[in-house]
């Protein structure tokens, strides 16, 4: 019987042996090809037609980005995962009081987000600062030094300063416009009055990479800080036959003007205006809006109607990377998605942007659908 045994375990080990020999001499199988890297990610929402969709989309150095609309506002993170490229949500959060509507955010340097806040119903705005993970919410706005009657607008600088465009009660019994700054994240504010504009409202603060302040006023001018006298000076002006529609700065003292009827720049303070040629394929100089990105690439927008589009895969977005001398496209986001509005990049560079979508929406009586995508990497 042990023979037996033994005769029939040999007969398996040779049968085993072979078996062994025969997969070294097979071809290994190839890896797997790698996941292909998408030109956008992101996701559909459906809002009412009568919506504006998102309200904001704002970075923070931690490579967050933070969308907000109605009372909430969320973090996303791109990220790589088993291969594939994802957008991931990191954090939420919920303005607990009925009504609130997240109107604008500005990153801090340390990760915290400050929201310009409306409450429906109430005529009162509110300013609140966000911790870095979402974990405490602060109400700063009672540490503005004046009788506020709207927080009209707000950003930071680089090195993290907030500064928030105020209109509020002057000594004389009217209103005034001013733009408070915090330099401890909203634990104190600084002010500067804007004088001769009491009727009036700031639109937008931005202060360029040398820490000057522009703000563009509710009827047209963009005006400018100066420093040294202490007063404000208008860098431009808008024309009689043109609307202002956005503004950004780069370097020391460089600002670009988006219109209805072109794109503007000056690199001197407003000492001269020069205006930018646009891409060929641009029928009407309706510009949008205008960004600059950390290495100095120029972005506009401009409305798709007046664009050529043989298709939706054509965008009413440019990019150039020698002040406007030539244009390239940005890629668009594809099937339904219309009309593209930068929002800004992230830590990364990667640009960020919503659609209005012209994809029918099922189901739901006056909605639409919107997009929000980032690139998977920077577009320039």
């Amino acid at each position: 019987m042990k023979h037996k045994y033994y005769r029939k375990l040999s007969v398996l080990l040779i049968f085993l042996a072979a078996i062994n020999a025969c997969k070294k001499n097979e071809t290994p199988e190839p890896p797997p090809p790698p996941h292909p890297v998408p030109y956008w990610i992101g996701y559909k929402d459906i809002v009412k037609e009568t919506d504006i969709g998102y309200y904001d989309v704002k970075a923070t150095p931690d490579s967050l980005f933070h969308v907000s609309m109605f009372g909430w506002v969320a973090s996303y993170k791109v990220e790589k995962i088993e291969g594939y490229i994802l957008l991931t949500q990191k954090g939420y959060y919920e303005h607990k009081q009925y009504g609130t509507s997240m109107q604008q955010m500005a990153g801090g340097k340390d990760g915290e987000l400050y929201l310009r806040v409306s409450y429906w119903g109430t005529n009162t705005d509110g300013l609140l600062r966000l911790e870095k993970g979402y974990t405490t919410v602060a109400d700063i706005k009672y540490n503005v030094p004046l009788s506020v009657r709207a927080f009209n607008t707000l950003c930071t600088d680089k090195n993290g300063v907030l500064y928030v465009g105020v209109t509020a009660d002057n000594r004389d019994g009217g209103r005034s416009c001013y733009v408070a700054y915090s330099r401890n994240k909203g634990t104190t504010f600084e002010t500067l009055l804007i004088p001769g504009y009491d009727d009036n409202a700031i639109e937008k603060v931005v202060v360029d990479n040398a820490g000057h302040i522009f703000v563009e006023m509710y009827y047209g001018n963009i005006l400018y800080y100066d420093q040294l006298s202490k007063t404000w000076k208008i860098v431009f002006q808008k024309d009689s036959m043109e609307d202002i529609r956005d503004f950004t700065s780069g370097e020391d003292g460089e600002i670009y003007v988006a219109t209805s009827g072109g794109l503007y720049h000056s690199a001197n303070y407003g000492g001269t205006i020069t205006k930018v040629p646009l891409p060929g394929d641009v029928r009407v100089p309706v510009i949008r809006r205008v960004h600059i990105n950390a290495k100095g690439t120029l972005y506009i927008t401009v409305d798709a109607y007046f664009v050529d589009r043989p298709n939706l895969d054509v965008s009413n977005c440019y990019y150039s990377s020698d002040k406007g001398m030539s244009w390239d496209h940005v890629t668009a986001r594809g099937k339904g998605a219309y009309e593209m509005t930068i929002r800004g990049f992230d830590a990364n560079g990667r640009l960020i942007s919503t659609f209005s979508d012209t994809t029918k929406v099922q189901w739901y009586i006056n909605s639409k659908y919107i997009q929000l995508a980032v690139t998977t990497s920077p577009v320039e």
